[in-house]
């Protein structure tokens, strides 16, 4: 069940509806329920891998937090996160390592054949993984006390929102929430409702739209090359954000009509003037979840200046990993934790402050070395990759004749989808603008007054609906992470 979808609207006027006429004891159950259906309505079967990850946590988290003997304590933690990280590796791992394993036997001549597993990966897999994984160290480090309510936190690993593709949230962030009595406040279900359109409005108008131009390159790359590869590059910037934002937007929009504040995932992340900030804008969650699990635990930056290399680019190695079981996603991965280095080592050696003044210049460079990464990110395999690099400034040389060849390019975005795309980013640039200031839309439009409220709500609605018939489907690009 899509978001972008009108089964999902059906959906959620329904959960809106029942929990909001039932009493507050019995809400749990409601939406553990409405939860569970939504998961299933992708793959029932796949139901009893959420059930199965929830109960090792849940029982894991328990067992270590009453035990006194510490080996025996340690182990028990350890083995409750092999076991979820082996549903991880087993869905969307075990083709990537065994394909590389048998790689690496026949470059030493050693015949072996190629095991593959026909599986389908479960969808939010990643996502809910990480949640559970984080609640169950969070336990073991006593950093919180473990949730005895087995039905409290069953709806916290697979609350229907960001379920799928996050925001990955802190059990004591959102169980405190799930379990407090709410009361219905007509100002916070229309903040959700402007919420959702936003993210309605990036996903279908803007995302959707540029897909289409995005797709048409890379799938046939060998067809272009100069100045078509970096637009198309470019376009999968704001595509794949808007994609992404639009999805964090609907679930936060769709929290908040239960009265529940889900964690904010973006911060307009390409007005970062440093690849650091940028790491601080970009998927906020996953990036903490970085920081305390991973790079944190490995010594931080609190180590040698080798070790903290090391630590970084470990860190960057399991986020591109956690995208992707391809060495691409490794490769952006690592690329940004040598942006980091390199950008660490700048800072050092020229003395600079880094909590100077905002530079457009510094933008403009932050984005610049973010969008060529996006490349790997983009790309179908290294080859692709490759080719993008080493053919996007052909004829540069000649630089009349590289835009004016860019711009006669047939089939990549016809005047009217410019001029339309052209409306479509200003709009866009008003929604970055009221996150960047105000950071929720809700907010913005009680200070603006309802009138105002009511045409941005309708300004918005009207674009979607223009191109839903055209731009409605596609999943997003998250789901297969």
């Amino acid at each position: 069940m899509l978001f972008n979808s009108f089964g999902y609207l059906f959906f959620m006027i329904i959960v809106f509806m029942v929990y909001w006429l039932s009493p507050h004891r019995f809400r749990w159950i409601l939406l553990l329920g409405f939860s569970c259906w939504f998961y299933m309505c992708w793959e029932p079967v796949y139901i009893l891998l959420i059930m199965g990850v929830t109960a090792v946590s849940y029982a894991g988290a328990r067992f270590v937090y009453d035990q006194k003997k510490k080996t025996v304590k340690k182990a028990v933690f350890i083995v409750s996160c092999l076991l979820i990280l082996s549903l991880l590796f087993f869905f969307k791992y075990f083709n990537f390592v065994s394909d590389n394993v048998i790689g690496i036997l026949r470059k030493f001549s050693i015949p072996a054949q190629p095991v593959t597993l026909r599986v389908l990966l479960p969808v939010g897999i990643s996502f809910y993984t990480f949640q559970s994984l984080s609640y169950l160290i969070d336990v073991y480090k006593q950093k919180i006390e473990p949730e005895k309510h087995f039905g409290y936190y069953a709806l916290y690993v697979s609350f229907f929102p960001q379920l799928v593709a996050g925001p990955i949230e802190r059990s004591q962030d959102l169980i405190p929430q799930l379990k407090s009595e709410k009361i219905f406040r007509c100002e916070q279900a229309m903040g959700g409702v402007s919420w959702i359109l936003a993210g309605l409005f990036k996903k279908i108008v803007i995302s959707n739209t540029i897909a289409k131009a995005v797709d048409l390159v890379y799938g046939n790359l060998t067809s272009y090359s100069g100045g078509v590869l970096i637009i198309a590059t470019t376009l999968f910037a704001i595509q794949i954000y808007c994609d992404f934002s639009g999805y964090s937007d609907i679930a936060l929009g769709s929290a908040k009509l239960m009265g529940i504040e889900l964690s904010h995932n973006f911060e307009c992340p390409y007005l970062s003037d440093s690849v650091s900030d940028f790491w601080r804008r970009w998927h906020i969650s996953l990036s903490r979840w970085l920081r305390d699990y991973i790079y944190i635990p490995l010594g931080g930056s609190r180590v040698s200046k080798a070790r903290v290399v090391f630590n970084r680019m470990v860190t960057f190695f399991v986020s591109g990993l956690w995208h992707g079981a391809a060495w691409t996603y490794v490769i952006w991965g690592c690329l940004h934790g040598l942006y980091l280095t390199a950008e660490d080592w700048i800072y050092r050696a020229f003395h600079l402050r880094r909590d100077g003044k905002r530079r457009i210049w510094k933008v403009l460079l932050t984005f610049i070395l973010v969008d060529f990464a996006w490349i790997f990110f983009r790309a179908e395999n290294l080859s692709d990759a490759v080719y993008v690099i080493t053919h996007m400034f052909e004829g540069a040389a000649d630089p009349l004749a590289y835009i004016l060849r860019t711009l006669r390019t047939p089939h990549v975005l016809s005047k009217w989808g410019a001029v339309m795309l052209t409306v479509e980013f200003a709009i866009f640039g008003v929604l970055e603008y009221i996150c960047y200031r105000y950071h929720d839309y809700g907010q913005y439009l009680e200070r603006k007054g309802k009138l105002y409220a009511y045409l941005f709500r309708a300004l918005l609605l009207t674009a979607i609906v223009i191109f839903c018939t055209k731009n409605a489907s596609g999943e997003f690009i998250y789901f297969q992470f």
